[in-house]
């Protein structure tokens, strides 16, 4: 969580990064520990990947896509 939220204030993402907290993992099926998971501002899942995916040029893919949901494009 550091390591994102670090990222995401270098960046200036004006997004939040979080931890699931009530029912939330089994509402996203979340079966495996290090699951991996980006809501865009309309709460629709647009990226999902497990343990050992998902590497950092990836993320930055992801940031990349959500700035650019949230900027209207």
């Amino acid at each position: 969580m550091d390591k994102l939220e670090a990222y995401r204030e270098r960046e200036g993402h004006p997004w939040l990064v979080s931890e699931p907290t009530g029912t939330m993992l089994r509402d996203l099926q979340v079966l495996v520990q290090s699951t991996k998971i980006a809501v865009d501002s309309q709460g629709v899942v647009i990226y999902r990947d497990g343990y050992g995916q998902g590497d950092e040029e990836t993320w930055r893919q992801v940031f990349r896509d959500l700035a650019e949901s949230a900027a209207g494009g």
